[in-house]
């Protein structure tokens, strides 16, 4: 899987881990996502026991990482769909007299038989049968028991019980709607099984089954039913879920789980096409029986997913202001016009193929560049500002006087020549210079009252920045199209009372908007456009209590991105992407507790 990523994305960062349980798995989501801040993670596994609705322990770990970071977590749709069985339970009598039971029919619609015969005829001695049944009651007390057992046929229509397959467990006591055995035919008892479901207690309600794969052995049984057999991980609401196609010719390899997902009912995980539906799964597919230098030919959807991975990496890369949604929608687009098949499957998105095979396409030529953003400080101890050209830490390139101590810092791009220049907001009157140097201001006016913040930013995509204010009482925001006096051109509310103002363009557009930098959860909440409503991107980045904010596009993309002044230190910590993570940069620059500022100071 790791080469697979690295042939895919050889410039990416990789990390890898080895995991055993869940609670592996949410140490490993949470070291790579707080410690080492990535944006994408693959995950080639699959819980053997699962509801299958994406409410799974597993799946919660998934959908929790992927709210609160922004991460895309491709994920395996898993290799159970050979022999996986879904439906409601239909009783019936097998047997005559005291001897008779209530069983699950599997043929309900056309003649009763209580009898799924494993195989595709008989199974040879030494054969290991190995198999699970499932049902819906997830709830915190479990009501209703059955009994997955094992028969074997000994004359024609003849089948005798194998008991040491039947567990007898009292799912009521122990709380698991669940039931599986492994069994190795003895030496020369090869012929014809078949599994039966017995009910133990009457459930009295409508009951949703599901008969799967217990473990890697893969046997087909008479009676199938594939919706639904993507494992969890794979049926998480936000998981980037993958099935797998042979390489070779595009057709969906035989054990590729399919969906979509288990809806969730009322005793949990039931019909998929119950009310409300479950969740969209696979969403793409991936080539296997793919050719590595270590494991030969490779395949499964432990395959498939890291190429999906691997493939969300180069596209972040290129795309550094994408979210997880846009990241996952560019490939589920391109997947559309692969030239292997822009819709493989019946037609539209299926629950086989998803929305078609993994393709990247022709790679992006014209991303946009510009010049980066760089630091500098203010320093009020003698009124001086010491700009740095690049984000490392030295002597400062350009050093001059403006200003007094008690006034509030800003930069910005004041006429459109592509350079930021510095500004000061003094008691409600804005002092602005078109140079980086001592002297007068060279435009001056009021705006806002003395207790407001001010801001800065290109709010129409004209090039020139202008000046705004948020007001702390209201959280209101006061924008002006012009560096003048007079009404505010924007006006709005956006966040909660008494919280830290910040502006960038966030999503490349070429229109700066706003933001807030949360003291109480240490979040960052970033608005694509200047209205109010809900954060489009979110980053749990910092601690407010020691941590000054600071935006800018640090890597040349022109798209603005978070960072971090920590005062007592003068370390600056600046992050590629507005997503939780470590640093992309760290350096020191100043004295402690200065006031931090960034802009273009050169063409």
């Amino acid at each position: 899987m790791l080469e697979i990523i690295c042939d895919m994305a050889p410039y990416a960062d990789v990390y890898a881990m080895h995991l055993q349980d869940s609670n592996d798995f949410a140490d490993a989501v949470n070291y790579f996502t707080t410690s080492k801040g990535v944006d994408v993670i693959s995950a080639s596994i699959a819980a053997e026991y699962y509801p299958g609705d994406g409410s799974g322990i597993f799946s919660q770990i998934v959908d929790q990482t992927t709210n609160r970071g922004d991460v895309v977590f491709a994920i395996a749709a898993g290799n159970f769909n050979v022999g996986h069985y879904e439906g409601w339970y239909t009783p019936m009598i097998l047997g005559t007299g005291p001897s008779a039971i209530t069983v699950h029919d599997f043929n309900s619609s056309i003649v009763q038989d209580g009898f799924n015969i494993i195989g595709l005829g008989s199974l040879p001695e030494h054969h290991v049968i190995s198999k699970q049944l499932l049902w819906d009651d997830w709830n915190s007390t479990v009501s209703t028991d059955f009994d997955l057992q094992l028969y074997r046929e000994i004359m024609p229509n003849e089948w005798a019980y194998i008991p040491n397959t039947d567990t007898n467990i009292n799912n009521i006591l122990t709380g698991e709607p669940r039931d599986k055995f492994i069994y190795q035919i003895p030496e020369g008892q090869g012929g014809t099984y078949a599994l039966v479901v017995e009910q133990v207690v009457d459930p009295g309600r409508p009951v949703w089954l599901q008969l799967t794969q217990w473990g890697k052995i893969e046997d087909p049984t008479e009676f199938e039913n594939n919706l639904s057999s993507v494992s969890e991980p794979g049926a998480a609401r936000n998981a980037f879920s993958v099935g797998a196609a042979v390489v070779t010719n595009g057709a969906i390899a035989y054990y590729s789980g399919r969906g979509p997902a288990n809806n969730y009912g009322t005793y949990g995980a039931s019909n998929p096409y119950g009310t409300p539906p479950g969740f969209f799964h696979p969403l793409i597919t991936g080539p296997t029986n793919v050719t590595t230098s270590i494991f030969g030919v490779f395949n499964g959807t432990s395959a498939s997913t890291p190429h999906a991975a691997g493939a969300a990496a180069l596209v972040r890369g290129a795309y550094a202001y994408y979210t997880r949604t846009q990241t996952q929608n560019f490939l589920i687009n391109r997947a559309q016009n692969s030239p292997f098949g822009s819709d493989p499957g019946v037609a539209g998105a299926d629950p086989t193929y998803g929305y078609g095979y993994l393709y990247l396409g022709i790679p992006p030529s014209n991303l946009p560049t510009c010049k980066p953003d760089t630091i500098a400080i203010f320093r009020d101890s003698n009124f001086k500002w010491y700009q740095r050209y690049t984000n490392t830490r030295g002597f400062a390139d350009n050093i001059f006087r403006y200003g007094t101590p008690d006034d509030l810092a800003i930069a910005g791009d004041w006429n459109g020549d592509g350079i930021d220049t510095i500004g000061i907001y003094r008691n409600g009157v804005f002092y602005l210079k078109n140079s980086n140097s001592t002297g007068y201001a060279d435009i001056r006016f009021s705006f806002g009252t003395t207790s407001d913040i001010p801001v800065a930013g290109d709010w129409n995509n004209d090039g020139v920045d202008t000046i705004g204010v948020y007001q702390p009482s209201t959280a209101t925001w006061l924008l002006r199209n012009s560096n003048s006096s007079g009404p505010a051109d924007i006006t709005f509310r956006y966040g909660l009372a008494n919280e830290t103002p910040v502006t960038g363009d966030w999503d490349g557009d070429g229109i700066d908007t706003i933001g807030i930098f949360r003291a109480s959860d240490s979040t960052w909440y970033l608005r694509n456009s200047n209205t109010s409503g809900y954060a489009d991107q979110r980053a749990r980045y910092g601690n407010p209590a020691v941590d000054l904010p600071v935006t800018g596009d640090w890597n040349g993309d022109c798209v603005d991105t978070i960072g971090l002044y920590r005062s007592a230190s003068a370390t600056w910590y600046l992050r590629d992407r507005n997503t939780s993570g470590i640093a992309d940069v760290a350096f020191t620059y100043g004295l402690p507790n200065e006031t931090p500022v960034t802009g273009k100071w050169q063409p």
